[in-house]
């Protein structure tokens, strides 16, 4: 608006006031992936990984330690993800794909991810929920290439078989 005047003062400390946000939230990051190679884990992806890192620093702005809230972050993590991988699991045996479809160890590891990241932020209520729904949505959207391409397929050879018929 052209009644405000412009203070560079103000838009400096904003822009330092970032500056330093975007720094703490890098150094927390790095604190996580250090957790995470201490116990010989993978890292959380980039969500779990801004997630995780909002917490420490939530938790740091409450007064805690860094390196404390950092530990709990991970434990947090790993206690979600250790429940999401067993419902994978268990869901993954229980639910088979009529075209024998099975998800590779990194479409398992999203999904843990998912499924974890679902679980911390308190979105489902249980593993399994989040299990099921996760694999049924990653089945549906791997399945429904084929099935599409097999109509497609099965359809052309109806078209071609039809003008045989009726001669």
């Amino acid at each position: 608006r052209q009644d405000e005047q412009f203070e560079p003062e103000a838009a400096m400390q904003r822009t330092e006031a970032a500056t330093v946000e975007t720094l703490i939230h890098a150094q927390i990051c790095d604190a996580l992936a250090a957790a995470a190679r201490e116990a010989s884990a993978r890292p959380p992806g980039e969500e779990a990984t801004g997630w995780l890192a909002s917490r420490v620093a939530s938790a740091v702005e409450g007064g805690a330690e860094r390196e404390e809230a950092v530990r709990s972050a991970w434990a947090l993590w790993t206690g979600c993800t250790r429940q999401a991988r067993e419902a994978l699991r268990a869901e993954g045996l229980a639910m088979a794909s009529p075209l024998g479809i099975r998800p590779t160890e990194e479409e398992v590891e999203r999904l843990c991810d998912a499924a974890a990241l679902a679980l911390g932020r308190g979105e489902v209520p249980h593993a399994d929920l989040v299990a099921r729904s996760s694999l049924r949505s990653w089945l549906t959207a791997r399945e429904a290439p084929e099935i599409d391409a097999a109509l497609l397929a099965a359809a052309e050879a109806a078209a071609r078989d039809a003008p045989a018929q009726e001669e």
